[in-house]
């Protein structure tokens, strides 16, 4: 009979998904697999499960994350979403340290997480410099404040790759005599669609077939971006970001082709014979 109860353990577990968390050598496992129910099976003392009852702000917060991200008023549910977003940042987001205090702060919360309700009420709150949910009924002005703080957290931490990519772009297009922004990126593309009908040069060619490849601009952009630094810029490091000027610099040998286009074949050679 033993041997049966890890197998109706897990049975009530999928039947039961906002009702208990589970954690295993005491570590909280956001989403169960089939490979920890497997392991449990085999190996049920390294596990436990845990429920929670939950009243006053500690059910407010709850509520309003999970109306926020449309899912079931649980603490796990809620947990779980939360951690999914996050997790589905670029890898640049969780490994820069150019961000603010608070957001790294936040973020070794998430990381260190053991617990969804010490998570939410304790180590969150703690990470945004506010006193932590006890579980009493307490003013409503400390949930507001919590959201704001935590909307503007995320908010700043998922904004942090994009920044990092428009920047990188606008060096990029200054290294070839355009302008920064939107406008400078299309007159790329344009140029770059006629050049490389008619351009050998190994190593200009790769760079502009990536900026004509089909696809939405910002895949091209990225595109463009991981062949001058040989890394996509979702996983760059604060040292990829401080060489890339450097790395674009000898684009800068190619400003007369991308700034005035093609007036000539003659001309075109001519400019091509200055490339190394």
């Amino acid at each position: 009979m033993p041997g049966v109860l890890p197998v109706l353990l897990c049975a009530f577990m999928l039947s039961h998904p906002d009702e208990m968390s589970l954690y295993r050598e005491g570590s909280f496992i956001p989403e169960p697999s089939i490979a920890d129910f497997e392991v449990l099976m085999r190996r049920p003392e390294l596990f436990f499960i845990a429920g929670y009852q939950i009243a006053g702000a500690r059910k407010a917060v709850v509520e309003r994350i999970a109306d926020g991200l449309n899912v079931n008023p649980s603490i796990v549910q809620v947990i779980r979403s939360l951690v999914r977003v996050v997790k589905s940042l670029p890898d640049h987001a969780w490994r820069t340290k150019r961000l603010s205090d608070k957001v790294l702060d936040v973020r070794e919360a998430f990381n260190q997480a053991r617990s969804p309700e010490k998570l939410l009420f304790y180590d969150l709150p703690k990470a945004l410099n506010l006193p932590e949910f006890s579980g009493a009924d307490e003013d409503s002005s400390h949930v507001e404040q919590f959201f704001n703080e935590l909307n503007n957290v995320i908010q700043e931490w998922s904004n942090a790759t994009s920044s990092v990519i428009e920047q990188a772009r606008d060096t990029l297009l200054n290294s070839c005599g355009l302008q920064s922004g939107l406008d400078g990126w299309h007159h790329l593309k344009v140029n770059s669609a006629k050049l490389e009908k008619v351009v050998t040069h190994p190593s200009l060619l790769p760079f502009l077939k990536r900026v004509v490849m089909d696809g939405d601009d910002q895949t091209i952009l990225e595109s463009a971006l991981a062949f001058v630094t040989d890394r996509p810029p979702r996983s760059w490091t604060d040292a990829d970001i401080d060489r890339f000027p450097s790395l674009a610099e000898p684009v800068k040998k190619c400003k007369p082709l991308f700034s005035n286009g093609l007036h000539s074949q003659k001309n075109l050679y001519h400019l091509l014979k200055t490339l190394v």
